[in-house]
């Protein structure tokens, strides 16, 4: 392992604690900001062994910030997704009350999907 390498294993080890936590209120439960921390790491050993990164600690939050944002943007499309073609069998039966409900949840979703912030290519920080 070369010596730019273990200052990334260093910074997980030392960061990884106050980045889940942080993820953790962003993404809802602890076990999605493990996997997404442990991604970024992985990520952001394999991007060392290519390019020179000038702030690694930068470098590694913003990644990990990026595949939460990311899975969040999955996860509002899955459940638009869902909640759309529920709508669809809903709309087949006569309740009003049950229409508006499912309506009014799409556009709240929609309304999640557009406040997401569009996706930003990483620079060398």
């Amino acid at each position: 392992m070369d010596g730019y390498s273990e200052k990334v294993v260093a910074l997980y080890e030392e960061q990884s604690p106050q980045l889940v936590r942080a993820l953790q209120r962003k993404l809802g439960n602890r076990s999605d900001a493990e996997e997404v921390v442990q991604d970024a790491f992985e990520k952001l050993l394999k991007i060392v062994q290519q390019q020179e990164i000038k702030n690694l600690h930068h470098y590694f939050f913003t990644l990990a910030n990026h595949l939460a944002v990311d899975r969040l943007r999955h996860r509002l499309e899955t459940l638009y997704r869902q909640t759309s073609a529920i709508g669809e069998v809903e709309e087949q039966f006569d309740d009003p009350q049950r229409i508006n409900q499912t309506k009014q949840e799409i556009m709240r979703i929609r309304e999640a999907l557009a406040s997401l912030p569009d996706k930003l290519p990483m620079s060398s920080c």
